[in-house]
């Protein structure tokens, strides 16, 4: 069963296999951003740090939703950079789904734009301050 709520530009979704992870179209304060495209391009989701997410493609799928090239593509294993804008805390992706395989770590307010990291287009989930 799948239930979604769309309220300004804000996505939420529930399923049994996975909890409500909401997604929206803006780099927030305290979000995990998601960018299709190295350099922070192309589209981009953020995700508030209330979310542990074991698995982006998990059903509801993790998408991109800002305009830009890749909006509507699933996030996992197509990430081309991340910015952690927690104040506070890390953000720690991996490589595969719960939490499992090798990771790359953020410190609060830092990212990756284009650098080669283990989980570049080879990301499953994440997880703030691990």
């Amino acid at each position: 069963m799948s239930v979604g709520v769309a309220a300004s530009g804000l996505i939420a979704t529930t399923t049994p296999a996975q909890a409500a992870i909401t997604q929206h179209s803006s780099c927030a304060s305290s979000d995990a951003c998601l960018y299709y495209r190295i350099n922070y391009g192309g589209s981009m989701v953020g995700i508030p740090d209330v979310h542990r997410v074991s698995d982006y493609l998990a059903s509801p799928a993790v998408l991109f939703r800002s305009t830009g090239d890749g909006k509507g593509a699933v996030v996992g294993n197509q990430t081309g950079s991340y910015y952690n804008n927690h104040p506070a805390c890390q953000l720690r992706v991996y490589e595969h789904s719960n939490f499992s395989g090798r990771t790359n770590t953020w410190n609060p307010l830092s990212g990756s734009g284009n650098t080669q990291f283990v989980t570049r287009n080879n990301n499953r989930g994440h997880l703030f301050c691990p």
